[in-house]
């Protein structure tokens, strides 16, 4: 019996989708020693063998059977085991461990497997492999999936911040966009993850409510940006922008060779000509 339960559980193990596997195994507890001979000892063995299965937790859970009472008659047993769970009030699960150094590698190996595997390959397993750590290091950093994929989002902001020194100084409107698409090239596995979660956003609308308040706060804080800096254009012509530099920056991303005959400085330049004009000095 425990042979094909094990052969089971590691093909499940391996799956991946699968980030940790729970195995529940209940356990008879009897009341007298003799009793014993009539169970068998599964229940024993296959804790035993599972230890050593990479990504399984064993939940062992004892039954009291009581001696004399009538057939059937089972309830949990006399004493009771708690499993205590800290919870995180930030996100109503179990308590995350708070390495920022470690935390912000796993994100890292997570927007490297995302960027190069997409979404089915992004699972807790595979962040812990991307950055070289004992299999179940994610588990105590991200609850769940949806999770971290939440903390990716707000990770590749921290990526793509520019550098303070390329905002002093007489400021430039083309400037600044052909260091954000210099960012960007470097940056390549960032924004390509930050399409993944797009994509994974049609499917999760909890993820795609994260993604329109975030990316919405960005917007209105680059608008606000841009305006208070006294760069040419207005309101609408910033999102006129922001779109234009979107589309750009996506097919030179993922189709690079479209915008081979459209060298993209010269694009870049003629967006800001046309889109954020300079007033007329009368």
């Amino acid at each position: 019996m425990v042979g094909p339960i094990l052969a089971h559980v590691e093909e499940l193990a391996a799956e991946p989708a699968t980030d940790m596997l729970s195995v529940v195994i209940p356990e008879y507890v009897v009341g007298h020693w003799w009793e014993q001979p009539l169970h068998h000892r599964n229940a024993l063995r296959l804790p035993a063998r599972l230890l050593f299965t990479p990504g399984v937790a064993v939940i062992d859970v004892p039954y009291l059977v009581e001696a004399g009472a009538r057939s059937g008659d089972v309830r949990y047993g006399g004493q009771s085991t708690v499993l205590a769970v800290l919870t995180d009030p930030m996100t109503q699960g179990p308590a995350m461990r708070q390495n920022p150094q470690r935390r912000a590698a796993l994100l890292d190996a997570a927007i490297e497997v995302l960027a190069r595997e997409g979404s089915r390959g992004l699972t807790l397993r595979a962040v812990d492999a991307e950055a070289g750590v004992p299999t179940g290091t994610a588990t105590n950093y991200f609850a769940n999936r949806a999770q971290l994929l939440v903390q990716i989002l707000h990770r590749t902001r921290e990526r793509l911040v520019p550098d303070p020194a390329d905002l002093t100084g007489p400021l430039d409107t083309k400037v600044l966009l052909g260091r954000l698409l210099e960012r960007m090239r470097r940056e390549r596995s960032v924004h390509i993850a930050m399409l993944e979660l797009r994509l994974e956003g049609l499917r999760r609308p909890e993820l795609q409510a994260e993604l329109a308040a975030f990316q919405g706060a960005e917007l209105e804080a680059n608008i606000d940006w841009h305006l208070e800096a006294g760069l040419p254009g207005d309101r609408q012509g910033v999102v006129l922008l922001y779109l234009a530099m979107l589309g750009l920056i996506v097919d030179d991303l993922t189709v690079p060779a479209l915008l081979e005959a459209h060298p993209v400085e010269g694009l870049i330049e003629t967006m800001v000509e046309r889109l954020l004009p300079q007033e007329s000095a009368d």
